[in-house]
């Protein structure tokens, strides 16, 4: 079992339990799935940079691309950008948390407009207010936001 399959076991059975077991402590549990979704972050994030890595290095020594199939390297970038369009920004998010809300015009520059967050009900008002919105969880999808827009991986 790789870092990522782990996370996702990690956040399936804590689900589970939440959902099932009402002996089991609610709030220490459901906290298991926002540290697996922050896991689940940062492992997308480091297999996205071990992707670049690759890539940067082929360009750097045709002596090794000459050996790669060059194509399903695209391929596999491609795949996993459309899969994860915002696996740069969750991980910042995750990982920066304490660095994004330091100081007011921190949080401030991260907020993103509530009209733009779905899991928030907005009731009237600017829908250009923002709001900074961190380390989220709603159901399965886990955001932040990050440089005023919203970042998300499901």
């Amino acid at each position: 079992m790789n870092e990522i399959e782990a996370a996702l076991a990690l956040f399936d059975y804590a689900g589970k339990l939440v959902t099932y077991d009402a002996d089991v402590r609610q709030p220490e549990i459901g906290r298991w799935q926002f540290i697996a979704a922050r896991d689940g972050a940062m492992q997308l994030y480091h297999f996205g940079q071990a992707l670049k890595a690759i890539n940067g290095l082929l360009a750097r020594d045709l002596s090794i691309a000459k050996h790669v199939k060059t194509k399903l390297l695209r391929d596999a970038q491609t795949r996993f950008d459309t899969a994860f369009p915002h696996w740069h920004e969750v991980r910042q998010g995750a990982a920066h948390l304490a660095d994004f809300s330091k100081t007011p015009d921190r949080v401030s520059g991260h907020a993103a407009p509530v009209s733009q967050i779905p899991f928030i009900e907005f009731r009237g008002g600017d829908p250009n207010t923002p709001i900074y919105a961190a380390n989220n969880l709603h159901g399965c999808t886990y955001s932040c936001t990050v440089e005023g827009e919203l970042s998300f991986m499901i």
